[in-house]
């Protein structure tokens, strides 16, 4: 079974060669340097958060398709309207982000608005 790392891998690696771009060029485009993005196609690095949205933007595609084990086919267990609120997400300026991040915590908190008791201290923003 691959591990997240490698299906990244692969899939960046993937997604590069489809977009016909060099390394180098991928690399100017994200704002990251080349040394970078071939650890990462390597599998020696994953990139930092922060990069998966222009990793995305630029290769035209979306984040769950990064980490699927099957490119045409979403495997991430996650619907349509899922992905779509993370690809939004990820269109957001850090500001927003904190924002929606604390907008989706005060909900949580509600017991209206929550589907089942969770354990709050797995949650990644507390």
């Amino acid at each position: 079974m691959e591990t997240t790392r490698e299906i990244l891998q692969n899939n960046l690696k993937y997604y590069l060669y489809k977009s016909g771009m060099k390394q180098n060029e991928f690399a100017e485009k994200i704002g990251d340097i080349p040394a970078n993005v071939n650890a990462w196609v390597q599998g020696k690095k994953v990139p930092r958060i922060e990069k998966y949205e222009p990793i995305c933007k630029t290769l035209g595609i979306d984040i769950w398709q990064l980490f699927a084990t099957d490119r045409e086919t979403p495997q991430d267990g996650l619907s349509a309207q899922e992905r779509y609120t993370l690809s939004s997400y990820f269109q957001l300026n850090p500001l927003g982000r904190e924002k929606a991040l604390s907008y989706i915590s005060d909900l949580a908190e509600q017991e209206k608005y929550r589907e089942k008791e969770t354990d709050k201290t797995n949650l990644p923003w507390h």
